[in-house]
């Protein structure tokens, strides 16, 4: 189930982190301009937390590949 969405825009460029609760965890899906990037689970982790990676990573401050 979707639980919220994390966005950012800047000039022609935006980005978007959707936070899904699932029987596994969390799970944040990223997408660029161009579309999906990757997702990543989190297990034991509170929401709190798991929206706060994904505002970090919406601000361009977590690195995804790197």
């Amino acid at each position: 189930m979707l639980l919220s969405t994390v966005f950012t825009e800047s000039g022609d460029s935006s980005t978007r982190a959707e936070i899904y609760e699932t029987p596994d965890g969390y799970v944040v899906e990223y997408y660029g301009p161009t579309g999906f990037i990757k997702s990543e689970t989190y297990h034991d982790k509170s929401i709190q937390y798991v929206e706060n990676i994904a505002a970090t990573w919406a601000k361009s401050v977590k690195v995804l590949n790197g």
